[in-house]
């Protein structure tokens, strides 16, 4: 008896080899699932980064339908956009994207300086604004940790000027005032304005 139940144990168990079969098998399948999950992630977070852009687009749309223009690339009362930050385009399309709660918390008029203002709402990470791709902070520390965004704005083909590495607000530095972009310093363009035409103008990328 004690012979036969010993012979069933062998018989059952698995050998050097079969074990081999087996792990062999199941690396060159993980090997083959592994980049296609990682392909179909970066394939959803490449349409959830088109959808967001897509809802932008639409956001500048219908603010462009209530008041008869685009809004401008970033606001101030001096000239040249110089000396201190200032609300931009991101800001005043807020409610478009239903964010009206946090663009009411905003002085749109305001200096913010941080000795003078609640710079909080400023920080708010907002998912409208970013691509899942991208792993950097919600804060932008070479722009004062305001919150972070991936897409800019068409402000022409003139290249705005380099801000220096202790100048990081945008408008710190003296800006085009007409550029043949769509959004510059307290300029608003209409849709006659785009001259070539909308659907071959970049707005937001």
């Amino acid at each position: 008896d004690k012979e036969q139940n010993m012979m069933q144990n062998r018989r059952r168990g698995f050998t050097i080899v079969e074990s081999l079969t087996v792990l062999s098998t199941v690396s060159l399948l993980m090997s083959l699932l592994i980049p296609a999950v990682q392909e179909a992630r970066n394939s959803v977070r490449d349409v959830t980064c088109r959808n967001r852009l897509k809802q932008i687009g639409l956001a500048v749309h219908n603010y462009a339908d209530v008041y008869n223009m685009f809004p401008p690339g970033w606001t101030s009362r001096r000239g040249q956009g110089e000396g201190h930050p200032a609300n931009g385009w991101q800001a005043s399309i807020l409610p478009f994207l239903g964010e009206v709660p946090l663009y009411n918390s905003l002085n749109i008029d305001a200096v913010y300086e941080p000795k003078d203002n609640d710079l909080s709402p400023l920080k708010r990470p907002l998912l409208h604004y970013r691509c899942t791709s991208d792993s950097l902070g919600d804060t932008n520390p070479l722009r004062g940790d305001w919150g972070t965004s991936n897409f800019s704005a068409n402000h022409g083909s003139e290249p705005i000027p380099r801000w220096s590495e202790e100048d990081f607000w945008p408008g710190q530095v003296a800006s085009h005032k007409q550029p043949n972009g769509i959004f510059s310093l307290n300029r608003c363009i209409r849709f006659r304005d785009i001259t070539d035409g909308t659907s071959n103008t970049i707005c937001v990328g």
